[in-house]
């Protein structure tokens, strides 16, 4: 049987049943995997910010290993060692992901040029998207807008006239 100060193992992990009621299986620091009724393993780390009880979620077992679970609550202890909620790190970097992918030039253009559109004339909507799609988007419509230097937006306009 796991003790209850020993460290999971990889082996151990692998071996435990799912019951008829969640479990948690601790690693130490505060590290546990909580197993479900449904059989899901789920990576979670117990901490206190601003002296309230909380938990991080790291991903599911076995996509998540034990190695890399153990990885990400000492990065969680670096962040709150220097003051940071680990969760509103966490939610902060998939927001910025998010914006990143969902502000690239061209769905920022497409959306400027479905805005204006109604207020120009058919031949100039005609062209400013022709212009956009044969001479912008193919350099710079994948990058994220706030990703684009002005070296490459220069290099762009050179390569129109």
């Amino acid at each position: 049987m796991h003790g209850v100060n020993m460290k999971l193992t990889d082996i151990y992990i692998k071996s435990i049943k799912a019951g008829d009621k969640p479990k948690k299986y601790f690693d130490g620091g505060g590290l546990y995997l909580h197993v479900y009724p449904t059989g899901g393993k789920l990576w979670q780390m117990a901490y206190r910010f601003e002296g309230k009880p909380k938990t991080l979620s790291f991903g599911a077992y076995p996509i998540v290993s034990l190695k890399d679970a153990r990885d990400y609550a000492v990065d969680a202890k670096r962040l709150l060692n220097n003051g940071v909620d680990p969760a509103i790190h966490k939610k902060a970097q998939k927001a910025a992901v998010h914006a990143e992918i969902h502000n690239t030039f061209e769905i920022i253009a497409r959306e400027w040029h479905e805005k204006n559109k109604s207020t120009w004339s058919e031949s100039h909507k005609i062209r400013t998207m022709s212009m956009l799609s044969n001479h912008v988007f193919p350099f710079i419509g994948n990058k994220a807008v706030n990703a684009i230097t002005a070296p490459e937006l220069l290099e762009v306009f050179r390569k129109r006239s």
